[in-house]
C-alpha cells in the first residue's frame, strides 16, 4: 500500500501547474517538455513545486521506485493528474534535469493513488467542492484536462494507462455532479428548517395562548374577577343605601313619635279635661306602638348586617381579583418574554442559512458547471485519435457549453410576521397608584387595602 503521505511530483509537473513561483520565470524555464523532442529532454529551472516542496531528483528512485521511459510527456501527464488528483507531495532532495535517466511514476502506481483521494473524498463529500482555494476539484482540473485535449489535436495519442484516470475522473465528475445536487438540498432544508424554527416561535406562542390554565383562560379569569367585584361593589352600594334608608326611617319615626306625644302628658289636667287628654295619648300609642317600635329597629339593624356582609363578600372578590390579575400578568410578560426571545434567535439562524446557501449556491453552480465541462473535454479525448475533425467539433462543443444551473438557485423566503403578544395591559400591577385608580377609581366604599404581586 502506497502510503498517502508520500506522493512525488516530477520537475516538470510542477513547471506544468505551477500557479506562482518566487521570481518570473521565462516559458523556457518552466517548460515541461520542448516541442521539437516531445521532451526528451527537460533543461527547466524548476526544482519544487508551488507549495514549496521538492521535487524528486529523476536520477533517483526514493522515495518511490520509478522506471525509465522514453517520453518525458507521459511522465508529465501522469504527475500532472497525481497532483490534480491526489494534491499532496513527499519532501525529497533536489531536482536536476538529465537528458538520458528521465524516469516516469508506474501507471499503476498514480491510479491508485488517484482511487484512494476519491474514497477519502467521498468520505467527506463536501470535501470536493470546498478543495483549492475555495474552488472544487473539477474547477481545479478543467484547465489541465482542456489543455489535454487541446493538446491532443495534434494527433498525440493518449499516455499508456491514461484511460483508466479519465475514467476514473469521469466517475468522480458523476459524484461531484450528485454531490452538488445532496448540498443543496441540504441547504433547502436547512432553509426551510430555520424557517419552520421561527414558525415554531409563533406556534409555540399561541399554544401557550390557547392550553387549559393557558394566557386566554387566566385573562378570562381576570376578567370574571373584575366584574365579580365590580357587580359586588354596585350590590355593596345598593346595600348600603337600604341600610341608610332603614336606619335613617326609623330614627325618623323616633322623632316624629317625640314630637307626636301629646302636651297634656307633660303635666296632666283636671276633669273633665283629662278625658280629652287620655284620648289623645290612646291615639298616640296606637300610632306609635311598640310593634311598630320593633319592626323598624330590626330592619335597621338587619340591613345594616346585610351591608357589612356584602362589604366582606366584596372584599374576598377584590383579592381574588387582584390575585388573577398577578398570575395572568406574569404568565403573559413570561410566555411574550421566551416568544421575543425565540425569534431573536431564530430569525438570525435563518438569515445565516440564507446567507451561507446563497453562497455555497454559487460555489457550488461553477463546480457544477466545470464538471460537465470535464466530462466533455474527456469524451473529447477519449474520441479516437484518427477522428480529428470530430475530436476538434466535440472540443467547440464543450467551449460553448451552456450548463443549465437554474436547479440550484437558492430562494430564502419570507421571514414569518411576528403573532400579537402585548404586556402592555400588565404593565401596572396591584397596588400602583395608577392600577388602583383605574380599577377602583369608580367603585363604592373601597376601604380594604389591595395585595400585590408578589
Amino acid at each position: 500500500m502506497v502510503s498517502l503521505r508520500l506522493r512525488v511530483v516530477s520537475c516538470c509537473v510542477a513547471g506544468l501547474i505551477a500557479l506562482e513561483v518566487r521570481s518570473p520565470m521565462s516559458d523556457f524555464d518552466v517548460s515541461c517538455y520542448h516541442q521539437e523532442d516531445k521532451g526528451k529532454a527537460y533543461h527547466g529551472l524548476v526544482t519544487k513545486t508551488s507549495s514549496g516542496r521538492t521535487c524528486q531528483v529523476w536520477t533517483k528512485s526514493e522515495p518511490h521506485t520509478i522506471s525509465r521511459a522514453s517520453s518525458a510527456m507521459v511522465h508529465c501527464a501522469f504527475c500532472a493528474f497525481a497532483v490534480l488528483m491526489v494534491g499532496t507531495y513527499a519532501e525529497t532532495e533536489g531536482c536536476t534535469a538529465n537528458t538520458e535517466t528521465q524516469h516516469i511514476f508506474d501507471a499503476d502506481n498514480v491510479i491508485s493513488l488517484i482511487q484512494q483521494k476519491i474514497k477519502l473524498d467521498m468520505r467527506e463529500p463536501q470535501a470536493s467542492l470546498t478543495t483549492l482555494g475555495g474552488g472544487g476539484k473539477a474547477s481545479a482540473i478543467e484547465t489541465s484536462i482542456k489543455a489535454l485535449a487541446m493538446k491532443s489535436l495534434d494527433g498525440t495519442n493518449l499516455p499508456e494507462g491514461m484511460q483508466p484516470i479519465l475514467e476514473k475522473v469521469l466517475s468522480d465528475m458523476d459524484i461531484i455532479l450528485n454531490e452538488t445536487q445532496r448540498l443543496h438540498e441540504i441547504d433547502n432544508q436547512n432553509i426551510l428548517n430555520a424557517v419552520a424554527a421561527i414558525t415554531g416561535c409563533n406556534t409555540a406562542k399561541d399554544e401557550e395562548f390557547n392550553k387549559p390554565g393557558g394566557i386566554n383562560e387566566a385573562e378570562q379569569t381576570v376578567e370574571r374577577n373584575r366584574k365579580a367585584h365590580a357587580d359586588c361593589r354596585g350590590e355593596a352600594l345598593v346595600a348600603h343605601g337600604v341600610w341608610r334608608d332603614k336606619c335613617d326611617t326609623f330614627f325618623e319615626w323616633i322623632v316624629d313619635l317625640k314630637n307626636a306625644k301629646p302636651g297634656c302628658l307633660a303635666a296632666l289636667p283636671q276633669h273633665p279635661q283629662l278625658l280629652h287628654c287620655i284620648k289623645n295619648a290612646e291615639s298616640w300609642i296606637s300610632t306609635y306602638s311598640s310593634q311598630t317600635y320593633k319592626q323598624k329597629d330590626a330592619l335597621c339593624v338587619s340591613s345594616e348586617a346585610d351591608y357589612t356582609n356584602k362589604q366582606k363578600e366584596c372584599d374576598c372578590d377584590q383579592h381574588d381579583f387582584e390575585m388573577s390579575f398577578c398570575s395572568y400578568a406574569q404568565k403573559l410578560t413570561l410566555v411574550c418574554q421566551h416568544y421575543t426571545e425565540c425569534r431573536d434567535r431564530e430569525i438570525p439562524n435563518k438569515d445565516t442559512h440564507c446567507s451561507d446557501a446563497d453562497e455555497g449556491a454559487e460555489a457550488r453552480k461553477h463546480e457544477y458547471e466545470a464538471a460537465h465541462r470535464v466530462k466533455c473535454y474527456i469524451d473529447a479525448l477519449l474520441i479516437d485519435t484518427s477522428q480529428t475533425s470530430e475530436r476538434k467539433n466535440k472540443l467547440d462543443e464543450c467551449d460553448s457549453l451552456n450548463v443549465n444551473t437554474a436547479h440550484l438557485d437558492i430562494s430564502c423566503p419570507e421571514t414569518p410576521a411576528p403573532v400579537p403578544c402585548d404586556c402592555s395591559g400588565v404593565a401596572l400591577k396591584p397596588c400602583d397608584g395608577a392600577w388602583v385608580d383605574s380599577e377602583y377609581g369608580n367603585l363604592h366604599n373601597m376601604t380594604t387595602p389591595c395585595t400585590p404581586c408578589s
